[in-house]
């Protein structure tokens, strides 16, 4: 249970990360937080009632052994897959679901994830209506405490291995040293892990989902 402190705390929080929102609608100071408190309480309701839901969700994090967290976008349950997206934009919650709207990474096996959420939470941004009145402009934004989950397999290897084929520094004779990223830039997706884990034990030089990888000469 929240208690007042911690309440009129987040209600602040929402105020400074939508200023320029509220102070477009009200012009005293009392009317702005009257709104946000309105607000806040949409938010506390629609988040009470999402985590009713104790599955991975949509929202939720993956934490790999490296220290990289990956966002859970979309989940389709009928191919028991999942796919990753930004990590702050685009999250709409409602009552018992969150919604995301953006570019997904490449889905991943849902049995990836093991299920039983870590003791740490992320702070990760969702959005609603303000007032719960749909409209151009009219969403404002909230950090809440998500679940952190982690790979169900032992991906330390695997951060290893996708450390050495971007530092251009894997053994001569690994199974992946054919390969080399075409940049260093390249963003590294839960679909790594998930084929790497893949490629450690078969050959998978050939396989399209590598598209980012090319063979040395």
């Amino acid at each position: 249970m929240l208690t007042a402190m911690h309440i009129q705390l987040k209600i602040s929080e929402l105020i400074d990360q939508n200023l320029s929102f509220y102070q477009s609608q009200f012009t005293s100071e009392e009317d702005i937080q009257r709104q946000a408190k309105v607000d806040f309480e949409l938010f506390h309701e629609y988040f009470t009632g999402y985590n009713r839901i104790r599955t991975p969700r949509v929202g939720d994090l993956i934490k790999t052994s490296d220290g990289q967290y990956f966002r859970i976008a979309t989940i389709n349950k009928p191919f028991n897959t999942f796919q990753t997206g930004d990590l702050e934009k685009s999250y709409l919650i409602q009552p018992f679901y969150i919604s995301y709207s953006g570019g997904f990474d490449y889905g991943v096996s849902y049995d990836f994830i093991n299920p039983i959420a870590l003791s740490e939470t992320y702070d990760a941004s969702v959005y609603i209506s303000s007032d719960d009145r749909p409209g151009p402009g009219r969403s404002v934004t909230l950090k809440l405490p998500f679940r952190v989950f982690e790979p169900s397999i032992d991906d330390h290897v695997i951060t290893k291995t996708l450390k050495m084929i971007t530092n251009d520094s894997l053994p001569q004779h690994h199974p992946l040293n054919t390969l080399e990223p075409e940049s260093k830039e390249y963003k590294i997706t839960l679909m790594d892990y998930f084929f790497i884990q893949q490629c450690l034990t078969t050959k998978c030089h050939n396989h399209p989902l590598f598209s980012h990888l090319k063979s040395k000469p």
